[in-house]
């Protein structure tokens, strides 16, 4: 079987999950490797060949090369910019999240979709335990979804904004649920696999004057329904992480997840699944296991998140 051949435009942090994922998946082959700073393809080069023994090429300043899939994993604000530079060179695309930053950039994402296929990196969604309580809520296991609560209370410190400059900007972040909930949110969307009727969060930045974005966010967002999904989103947890929760409640049964495992399970006549701790690549390589068999998650599967961002933060 022939191997499928990669491109990766941008080559920090995340870029790594994907090669990880790319990797354990074992159908494809990084081909190139692209990124602003050359010292930073470099040594991801140098991780991949450690991995598997062979380096992919490092293309630098205009260069381009063909790529059956060309995976975007830059900052948030150069995901756009990046898919029309490269959009010649691949047959298909993966964009890390979120997709893009405004309503505008999306609709134009939206007419490429329908000229080659564009998956998004929102690989929670696979994860068994999700899976498993999305067919919970959608079988009426949980009888009338009442509502779902998301709790994510994170620490993101001064250090890890001097990290890299364009964390924590309007500009190039986009703020707290762009850049951190966005998983939280999109996993409560999907569990709900409801539409969207109404959204009304406010937002603020208390505790880190050293941010222009915010640090707290708390309100809701109505279903068509009429079920509830309550936020409250927070970096200003201390001294760690606390609550990455998902809660959910219907007339017979309460399921509670923290840190992707049940906290608290009660449906009725049902008793909780066993299931097993999965590494940290699993979703990405699920993604790219089904990209390879031509399915993955659309740009149309994240339209709801996407617009719910955009509302929240007037873009």
């Amino acid at each position: 079987m022939s191997m499928i051949e990669v491109g990766i435009v941008g080559c920090g942090r995340i870029a790594y999950r994907h090669v990880d994922a790319l990797l354990a998946a074992g159908k494809y082959r990084i081909k190139w490797l692209y990124d602003i700073k050359p010292d930073m393809a470099a040594e991801m080069a140098d991780y991949i060949e450690k991995r598997v023994g062979y380096k992919p090429a490092l293309l630098t300043g205009e260069d381009r090369d063909i790529a059956d899939v060309i995976s975007i994993t830059t900052p948030n604000a150069f995901h756009f910019s990046s898919l029309q530079s490269f959009w010649e060179y691949g047959k298909e695309f993966v964009i890390e999240k979120p997709v893009v930053m405004n309503k505008e950039e999306f609709t134009q994402v939206e007419k490429l979709a329908k000229e080659k296929p564009i998956y998004v990196s929102h690989q929670l969604r696979y994860l068994p335990i999700y899976q498993y309580v999305r067919d919970l809520v959608g079988s009426k296991k949980v009888g009338m979804l009442s509502h779902i609560v998301v709790n994510m209370w994170w620490n993101r410190n001064r250090d890890y904004f001097m990290q890299a400059a364009w964390r924590g900007t309007w500009k190039y972040d986009g703020g707290m649920l762009f850049n951190q909930g966005i998983h939280l949110l999109d996993l409560a969307i999907f569990i709900a696999a409801e539409d969207v009727a109404d959204v009304k969060i406010k937002w603020a930045n208390r505790t880190h004057d050293y941010i222009e974005a915010d640090d707290v966010a708390v309100g809701y967002i109505e279903l068509k329904s009429g079920a509830l999904i309550a936020i409250n989103a927070t970096i200003s947890s201390q001294p760690k992480n606390l609550r990455s929760e998902i809660g959910i409640f219907g007339e017979k049964g309460t399921v509670v997840i923290n840190n992707h495992q049940f906290e608290h399970f009660y449906v009725e006549h049902t008793d909780m699944p066993h299931i097993d701790t999965v590494p940290s690549h699993y979703g990405h390589m699920k993604l790219y296991e089904n990209i390879a068999e031509g399915r993955g998650i659309t740009i149309s599967d994240v339209k709801q998140t996407m617009n719910v961002l955009f509302e929240i933060y007037g873009r």
